[in-house]
């Protein structure tokens, strides 16, 4: 195992995290354990925090002003909190993809000199 290996694990995307929950919800506002479920879209499936750890990132969301949240008791089960997206969430969310789109093009160019100077080893 080399001193690298840690630099490359999964766990370095939970940031991907944040940008993926702001925009599930705006897609249509959701409870937690749904989004855990709808987040393996992303890549989440083995990598998603506990339960916990996505109840914390929602606080925090909330406290900052960028999702709200409401008791909405169902037909049958215990009340679940819903969580909706705010203007501002929308205005974070904005700024998140923008941040992603230039990353894939710093990460797509760092792709294409690996390719190539492979090939050119080749």
């Amino acid at each position: 195992m080399s001193k690298y290996d840690s630099c490359c694990h999964p766990g370095k995307r939970e940031r991907f995290l944040e940008p993926s929950i702001l925009y599930l919800l705006s897609q249509q506002a959701d409870h937690g354990y749904s989004l855990l479920n709808r987040l393996r879209r992303y890549g989440f499936s083995e990598t998603v925090p506990d339960p916990g750890s996505l109840y914390r990132i929602l606080r925090k969301f909330e406290s900052r002003q960028l999702i709200v949240s409401a008791w909405e008791s169902g037909e049958s089960g215990p009340a679940k909190r819903i969580y909706t997206l705010t203007d501002e969430g929308f205005h974070t969310l904005k700024q998140w993809i923008s941040m992603l789109e230039q990353n894939v093009v710093f990460i797509q160019r760092l792709l294409d000199d690996y390719r190539t100077s492979r090939e050119q080893e080749t």
